[in-house]
């Protein structure tokens, strides 16, 4: 039996390897799921992402999509 090879993970660390930005409903009019911003106001969460990241979604607004709940 073949024993199969483990997958490197690669590890960030340091300071730079993250950055801190908005969710992407912080202006849900401009935004693809604004329909799932908290209120008009828009989604206050910053989330913690690595650096390659562009754009995210925040935990609450992803629980909102999947479970159909529209402000």
């Amino acid at each position: 039996m073949k024993m199969r090879k483990s997958k490197a993970i690669k590890r960030r660390s340091g300071a730079d390897a993250y950055k801190k930005i908005k969710c992407m409903n912080h202006d849900p009019e401009n935004s693809k799921w604004g329909e799932y911003a908290p209120d008009l106001n828009g989604c206050t969460e910053i989330v913690e992402v690595p650096v390659e990241t562009s754009r995210v979604l925040c935990y609450k607004c992803t629980s909102r999509s999947t479970s159909g709940v529209k402000f």
